[in-house]
């Protein structure tokens, strides 16, 4: 809040129960079997997954200060098949670009991706979408910053200073910031 910006970021459960898209994905597109019995068992667990969901967002809209609700990963997988295929699952694969769009879709221009520990499965991946993002949302402005140990604290901290003005200076000529 000091820089006069908010900071939202997605829910960690999602890169937890991915694994329910991918592996459906998997099994449709004959990538890897799965017997009835896992497909069953994964599937009832995905649905109560998706109820505890539903009840967190549902407990979220009592709150005073308005909540985003969580975006089940069907749904995210949704948005990411605008930019790529869901067969990209290595690191976070389809779900980085899910949330993204999501989030362009939400209003949000301004989006840093961090790549920790130089995962090059993430650095793969961002730097494979962004053209299709930028035909998509062409006012959005996306930094990619890998958070390893040979990065310096003044270059993070530079380029996120240069991506906070940027996105200061676009908000202000397009009079989104009161």
């Amino acid at each position: 809040m000091e820089k006069g910006i908010q900071v939202v970021m997605p829910p960690m459960i999602n890169f937890f129960i991915q694994t329910f898209v991918n592996t459906q994905f998997n099994h449709l597109n004959h990538i890897e079997k799965a017997s009835i019995v896992n497909r069953k068992t994964r599937d009832f667990l995905r649905q109560i997954i998706e109820k505890k969901v539903g009840q967190v967002n549902n407990a979220m809209t009592k709150f005073r200060h308005s909540l985003e609700p969580l975006i089940l990963p069907r749904s995210l997988a949704n948005k990411a098949e605008k930019v790529l295929c869901l067969s990209n699952q290595a690191g976070e694969g389809w779900l980085l670009p899910g949330e993204i769009v999501a989030m362009a879709e939400s209003g949000i221009r301004n989006i840093i991706s961090l790549q920790p520990f130089g995962c090059i499965a993430n650095h793969v991946v961002a730097k494979g979408i962004s053209t299709k993002l930028g035909r998509l949302f062409p006012d959005l402005n996306i930094l990619n910053l890998d958070m390893d140990a040979g990065n310096s604290d003044a270059n993070i901290q530079n380029r996120l200073d240069f991506f906070i003005h940027s996105a200061k200076s676009y908000d202000d000529s397009h009079n989104l910031v009161p």
